[in-house]
């Protein structure tokens, strides 16, 4: 995949460096799409789980 592709991996600061979190600290950061980064900006929100839980009853 080329850089500016949106599925493109980047690295992502949990706490943004902007917000006082540290890039080079391994526990701040994460692997991320370039949109999904773009996306979230300086904001410190957790990502959205990549699979919806399935809930089940017995009176469907």
């Amino acid at each position: 995949m080329k850089t500016p592709d949106p599925g493109s991996p980047e690295v992502d600061e949990v706490i943004p460096v902007s917000l006082g979190g540290s890039p080079t600290q391994r526990s701040n950061c994460r692997l991320a799409h370039r949109l999904c980064n773009v996306r979230r900006g300086n904001g410190t929100r957790q990502p959205k789980p990549t699979v919806q839980p399935v809930t089940t009853t017995r009176s469907w």
